[in-house]
This record gives structure tokens, C-alpha cells and sequence, in this order.
């Protein structure tokens, strides 16, 4: 669904263009006229799928999937754990079709194992080479229960409860609770397949637990606590999971940009167009926008701050070898290569990390140069060079990130980007200017925050 063409970070959003719209409306058509249960496979999520907007017949990727009463999941594998903070990244979209990312192989080595039992679609995530490996398929997961897409009222009907165990050498015993005190061993049946007699009659209402312990013969063992209900009580998803894959990525990306967009330059304004420093009655905030507001009265600092974030919305951020052999653009709204335009929403949050760790912390570390023009004409030596620290690891911030983007898209991009590599020579030249501000300019500032009689 990427361009193949795309390098990283501008290939995180996946694109359909209307040849790949037609091609999932074709699967869908002949998925449904093939098999009883639909499995969607895919990279991306989809909040992180966008299809072309130019498209007459455009195409929403999750009412597509929706739109099929056999479709129970849509598996993918692009944000995978967001580095171990969700580890378990599922959700139910509204449409009742299940959305799960999957860990990463290459550095975590995950993988799940998925079955559908008597049309109820269950599954685990597991580390590679951790045995035993269990899935209790009958009853289904409560969390994970599809209303309209499975035949649940089987589940109240059955007669066994139905267990897969695996393991890389025999497995030994399959034991089951409901309350971790009785425990009744589980037949064999074929396979991995195990099975134990039950009565659902006694967990008709609410949610009720199994446990379950698998053995094999080298004395490993895995516990089980799985949740299942018969009267259709709701267990909710993890919130940053339901958000991280269910929201509009592009929308988010755009609103974070535009948010932070506005915090560089409109307390700045604001204070512009004040006579007199708002007060607060904390005394380091009081002191910190005595200092802002110092700041938005000069004209050499103010208006290249100010100008430079308007600049940001529209003009390019960088221009050059963007793949090999072609020369583009790449703006906030986009990527122009190749006589063509790419919507990429993922440069509002490539510029949002500029604003968030550069732009937005530059207002305030010049604050903080100003105060001590103003009033530390006695600092020297090392005490000069500790109240400068914070200009300096800034000034490493920047050099970082346009270091990474050197990497990535050359010399060319480097040096002519706008947004990483032009940026340093405004923050030096900011940073020169405020410490260097002329005595009558000091003069007149001093002037100012003296109270009126």
C-alpha cells in the first residue's frame, strides 16, 4: 500500500491508490463467495491507512471490512508494541470486526497463533521458543467476542470445553479450574486438541474465569487465565490501543502540528500586544513571562521566530534527491516527486518533532539568554558557559536531527532543508543576537518593566 519508492520516516502512513481500491473491492467480492470467515491481512493499520482523495469511488478501508458479516479480523504489523508501551494492541472497531497488531520478529521474535472453532475466531500472541503454547477456543475470550459475526449461542450449548496445546516435545497434561482450587484433567483427543467436559448452566450471567495448566514432559508449564462470559458482558480493550487504531492517524498528526504551531508563536504575540507582563502570583512563572514578554519586544528576535513558523505550513522543508535519479519537494501537506503529489500525513508529525523539541524550546532558552544580558554582565569563565548550557544542548538537538535526515536523504536534502539544516543558522543567529543586544536596546528594555507610577 506504500509507495515502494518511500523512505523512512515518510513511508509510516500507507497509501491505496485506485488500482489497489478495485483490487481489495475484487478480494472481498471473491473472499465472500468462497468461504464462511474473512481474514483481512495487512501491514499497516488501518489508522494508518489513507486512500486516495481524488478518487471518485474512494474507498474506507474499515467499511469495506465491515461491510462483510464473514469478516473477523484484520491482522497487521506496523506499529507492533510502539516499542514494549502496548504490548497487547488490539481493539473492536465499530463495525465489530476485530483489529490486532502483532509484535515485532525481528528484535521480539512474536508471532500468534490464530484458529476459528465452530465459527468463533480465537487466537495468542507468543515469544518464540516459549513452550507450552496454549489456546483455549471453546469458550471464547470475553474480550474478544464479535456479536453478529460469530454464532455465539453455541457457546452455551456445547458440551466440552476445547483447548490447542503445543509444545516442541510431548505434552504431558492439560489441567483446568474455575477456581484454582478443584482441577479436572483434560482429554486428548487428535493432535493438539484437548477436551474436558462441562456445565455452562452455572456461569450463565456475567464474566467467570478458566484456568488452565498445560505440562510437558521436560516439566515446563504454562498458566492460562481466561476470561469468557455467555450472556454477552462487555470487557474493554486498553485505551491506548483503542486510540492508536482507531483514531485517524493523518487527523492527529495535522492536529498536533497545528497545536504546537500555535504555542511557538501566539503566547509571543500576545505578549506583543500587552502594555505590561501578565502577572501570576507563582513567582517563577511570574519571572519566566516577565522574560517572554521582554522577548516579543524585540524586533530582531520576534519577527524571524514569528515568520519562520508561518513559513513552516506552506514552503518546503527540504529539496533534493528524495529516491534515486529524482529530485523533490517535501512539505507539510505532502511530498511533490516525480510530477506527482503524495499526500504523506506523516510530515505534520515529522514538523511536529521540529516545533516540539526545537522550535517551541527555543522561546523560551532565548528568554532565558535575554534575562542574563540584561542582568549578568558579571558572569564569566565557566559560570558564562553553565548559563549557556541550555542553548547549547539545544544547538545538539537540532544537530541530530539533521544529522539522521543527512543520513537518509543526502546532501542535497541537507542542504537545502529549510526545516533541519536552515534552522540552525536561525537559532544561532537568534541566540547571537539576544546576548548581544546593543545597551540602548538594554536600556530600553529595562525601561520597560519598570512600574508606572
Amino acid at each position: 500500500m506504500s509507495r515502494p519508492w518511500s523512505r523512512r520516516p515518510f513511508n509510516f502512513i500507507g497509501i491505496l491508490d485506485a488500482g489497489e481500491q478495485q483490487l481489495l473491492q475484487k478480494l472481498k467480492v471473491e473472499a465472500e463467495s468462497k468461504a464462511d470467515h474473512i481474514v483481512w491481512f495487512g501491514h499497516y493499520p488501518t489508522s494508518c491507512i489513507l486512500s486516495l482523495e481524488n478518487e471518485p469511488s474512494k474507498v474506507n478501508i474499515r467499511q469495506l471490512i465491515g461491510s462483510s458479516r464473514g469478516s473477523h479480523v484484520y491482522v497487521c504489523g506496523h506499529l507492533h508494541s510502539m516499542g514494549g508501551l502496548v504490548t497487547k494492541m488490539y481493539t473492536k472497531q465499530k463495525k465489530g470486526y476485530l483489529e490486532l497488531e502483532l509484535g515485532d520478529w525481528k528484535d521480539n521474535r512474536m508471532y500468534r497463533l490464530a484458529a476459528i472453532d465452530h465459527g468463533h475466531f480465537s487466537f495468542v500472541d507468543q515469544k518464540h521458543n516459549v513452550w507450552p503454547l496454549v489456546l483455549v477456543t471453546n469458550p471464547k475470550h470475553a474480550r474478544y467476542i464479535m456479536h453478529g459475526r460469530e454464532p455465539l449461542q453455541l457457546i452455551p450449548d456445547s458440551s466440552h470445553i476445547r483447548i490447542l496445546a503445543f509444545s516442541d516435545v510431548d505434552v504431558k497434561n492439560v489441567d483446568i479450574s474455575f477456581d484454582q482450587i478443584s482441577w479436572m484433567t483434560c482429554r486428548h483427543t487428535k493432535g493438539p486438541l484437548y477436551v474436558c467436559h462441562w456445565l455452562p448452566h452455572l456461569f450463565k450471567k456475567g464474566v467467570h474465569y478458566l484456568y488452565v495448566k498445560v505440562y510437558d514432559e521436560l516439566g515446563r508449564e504454562a498458566f492460562v487465565e481466561h476470561p469468557f462470559t455467555l450472556d454477552g458482558s462487555v470487557m474493554s480493550f486498553e485505551i491506548t490501543a483503542r486510540i492508536l487504531l482507531m483514531l485517524d492517524a493523518g487527523v492527529v498528526f495535522q492536529a498536533i502540528f497545528g497545536t504546537l504551531l500555535m504555542i511557538n508563536v501566539m503566547p509571543l504575540v500576545v505578549f506583543r500586544l500587552c502594555k505590561r507582563p501578565p502577572r501570576l502570583r507563582v513567582k517563577y512563572g511570574r519571572q519566566m513571562i516577565r522574560r517572554l514578554w521582554l522577548l516579543s519586544k524585540i524586533d530582531r528576535v520576534f519577527y524571524p521566530i514569528v515568520l519562520y513558523a508561518a513559513y513552516l505550513p506552506f514552503g518546503p522543508w527540504a529539496i533534493g534527491e528524495l529516491i534515486d535519479g529524482h529530485v523533490g519537494a517535501i512539505f507539510a501537506w505532502g511530498i511533490l516527486i516525480k510530477g506527482s503529489f503524495i499526500p504523506e500525513p506523516f510530515t505534520y508529525m515529522y514538523g511536529s518533532v521540529q516545533l516540539m523539541f526545537v522550535q517551541v524550546p527555543l522561546v523560551f532558552v532565548l528568554a532565558h539568554c535575554l534575562d542574563y544580558r540584561l542582568y549578568g554582565y558579571s558572569a564569566r569563565g565557566v559560570r558564562r558557559l553553565i548559563l549557556n548550557l541550555p542553548f547549547v544542548f539545544l544547538l545538539s538537538i537540532q544537530l541530530l536531527l539533521a544529522y539522521f535526515f543527512w543520513l537518509e536523504y543526502g546532501t542535497m536534502s541537507f542542504m537545502f532543508g529549510p526545516l533541519r539544516t536552515w534552522s540552525i543558522a536561525l537559532s544561532l543567529l537568534l541566540w547571537y543576537k539576544t546576548l548581544n543586544l546593543p545597551p540602548e536596546y538594554c536600556r530600553h528594555l529595562l525601561k520597560l518593566t519598570e512600574t508606572p507610577s
